[in-house]
């Protein structure tokens, strides 16, 4: 069936049509051959019976006078000009042989007497015996053995002669299975060509032409319709890609060029399938496949609140959440919808700025209130303990006791410049920025270290200075000396008097990326559970505290405006650290 299935269809319908051919003229040859012996048997059958029942007859008389030498002579002899006719034995009624014949004188196969009729074919010969009658009444039986190779010699020369014919006949229907088999081959081969070109060059405009009405025909106009449909559907494919390919280039556009971010997640493990430009930048990916959007929300049960809501609504809408990646926070809202089985499609904003602007807004709401507050009651506090000096002045006659009272005036008054001091330093710092210059950083802390001179633990601390500058330091130098001046100030006040040699150590390392300032005391110390606040407005860590409270808020701020950073390390009785990293700006100077 393999073999069959590889040759090609000429091959099968000549093949088909010889096969049929050999089958025909098998069954023909099978038919003759059968008929043509039966025939000649039958024949040389009847012909002996013939001869046997003429012998018979003519013996009837020898056999009643007992003259077998007579019957060989007269009646056997005749045999004679029978040649197939090898031995004759006649028996009389009894069974004993009473004449015979026979061409070879070396016959001693002598066969059994046998009294009916009798016949059969058995190799080489045919057996016959014919009963002896006269009048009904039998004389005796005669039995013939004749040869059939004559017999079968003609058999075999007209089955020859018939092969002979059938291998003409064979080698005339192979020519015309040649011919012929193109009649049916011919229009299947050449559809079978057209359909190959067709597919091969993807020429749908090719047509076959129809030669016959028959089932071939019928075929043909099928298929030119057929392919007339697929052209058909081939030129409108062609159009729907063109559109379908516009479309996406638009969409691709669209998606790429968009100025909001725009990505694909698998829902179920957060993989990240597509991102634009824009969400690439808002998440800061650099490889779509290493990114999880799993491993980068803050608080990991917001991502699970997201998936609820995704799940239940089939979409979500202004989504905010923070995101941790690459060591940095972000605050992002997310809008968007499930667009196929277990994929989202979303749209990301960064809204860190917004956020922060809320969360710096909230923060100065509540500090304006704060500050409204505790300024109206600091002012009103020495204004009140003014007048009421004031009028205990009025009464008062002693001179030493106005001196007195002078002095808890100007005290009070003192504290009321300082807190006003502070209002405006903290108001300046909010809504000015000077130029950015060089600063001479020793001069700088020479300054401010002068400034509280007339302070009266001033005289006892011991100050000094340490100043590595591996590079020149710009800064704001306003913004400098605020951050300065409190941290001095507040080292300077908080000095311990019961002890020896309280000092203050301060130390500065410039690099040409940042400055290093370190202000050390061993003064009255903070405790620890109020190091977190101490940069909270209006906070005062003591009791012995005359400050506004604001001194370390304004540092704070300021060097929240420069983008440096505080730390600060304290134990009670044993001393304060604040350790400031400023940015240096020596190297943007330059580049600008």
């Amino acid at each position: 069936m393999n073999f069959f299935n590889k040759i090609s269809l000429t091959q099968k319908v000549t093949g088909l049509i010889f096969s049929v051919t050999i089958f025909a003229l098998s069954i023909g040859f099978v038919l003759y051959a059968y008929n043509i012996s039966s025939n000649l048997r039958t024949e040389l059958l009847s012909s002996m019976n013939i001869n046997a029942k003429l012998i018979a007859e003519y013996s009837v008389t020898p056999i009643i006078f007992e003259d077998s030498k007579g019957l060989e002579e007269n009646v056997l002899a005749k045999l004679k000009a029978i040649e197939a006719v090898e031995a004759a034995y006649i028996y009389d009624i009894k069974g004993s042989l009473f004449a015979t014949y026979h061409q070879d004188s070396t016959e001693n196969n002598i066969p059994e007497f046998i009294l009916d009729e009798w016949n059969k074919f058995e190799g080489d010969y045919l057996l016959l015996n014919q009963p002896v009658l006269f009048e009904n009444e039998q004389y005796g039986s005669i039995f013939f053995r004749i040869n059939t190779k004559a017999l079968d010699q003609k058999i075999n020369n007209q089955i020859g002669l018939m092969l002979a014919v059938g291998v003409a006949i064979l080698f005339v229907s192979l020519l015309l299975a040649q011919r012929l088999q193109t009649v049916i081959s011919k229009p299947i081969t050449d559809l079978a060509l057209v359909t190959e070109r067709i597919s091969r060059d993807g020429d749908f405009s090719l047509r076959i032409n129809k030669s016959s009405e028959d089932e071939i025909g019928v075929l043909y106009d099928e298929f030119n319709k057929l392919i007339e449909r697929v052209d058909e559907h081939q030129k409108n494919q062609k159009e729907n890609q063109k559109a379908l390919k516009r479309s996406e280039e638009k969409y691709r556009n669209l998606f790429q060029n968009s100025l909001v971010g725009i990505y694909r997640e698998k829902i179920v493990n957060g993989t990240m399938l597509e991102a634009n430009e824009a969400a690439s930048k808002i998440l800061e990916i650099e490889n779509i496949k290493s990114f999880n959007f799993k491993n980068v929300y803050a608080f990991p049960e917001e991502r699970d609140t997201f998936i609820s809501i995704l799940n239940e609504d089939g979409e979500i809408n202004n989504f905010e959440t923070k995101l941790e990646y690459k060591g940095k926070e972000k605050w992002v809202s997310i809008s968007g919808k499930i667009i196929d089985e277990g994929i989202y499609e979303g749209v990301i904003q960064d809204i860190t700025t917004n956020k922060e602007n809320y969360n710096k807004l909230k923060k100065a709401n509540f500090e304006l209130d704060n500050l409204v507050y505790h300024t109206s009651h600091d002012l009103r506090s020495p204004l009140l303990s003014v007048l009421g000096l004031v009028n205990i002045a009025r009464k008062e006659t002693d001179i030493t006791q106005l001196q007195a009272l002078l002095e808890m005036v100007e005290k009070s008054i003192k504290k009321l410049d300082g807190l006003i001091t502070d209002l405006l330093t903290l108001s300046r710092d909010n809504r000015i920025d000077d130029d950015l210059v060089e600063i001479d950083l020793g001069k700088a802390i020479d300054e401010s270290i002068s400034n509280y001179d007339f302070l009266d633990s001033f005289e006892k601390v011991k100050i000094a200075t340490d100043i590595q500058a591996h590079s020149p330091f710009v800064s704001d130098k306003t913004r400098l000396n605020v951050i300065l001046n409190n941290i001095i100030s507040n080292a300077i006040k908080y000095c311990r008097q019961d002890i020896e040699n309280p000092f203050i150590n301060i130390t500065v390392e410039v690099t040409a990326k940042s400055c290093l300032l370190r202000v050390e005391d061993n003064g009255e110390g903070i405790d620890q559970s109020y190091i977190d606040k101490i940069f909270d407005m209006f906070y005062r860590a003591s009791n012995s505290s005359e400050g506004s409270g604001l001194g370390l808020y304004i540092v704070k701020n300021t060097i929240d405006k420069l983008k440096g950073s505080i730390k600060v390390f304290s134990e009670v009785k044993k001393g304060t650290t604040f350790v400031v990293t400023l940015p240096n700006e020596f190297e943007t100077e330059n580049e600008i």
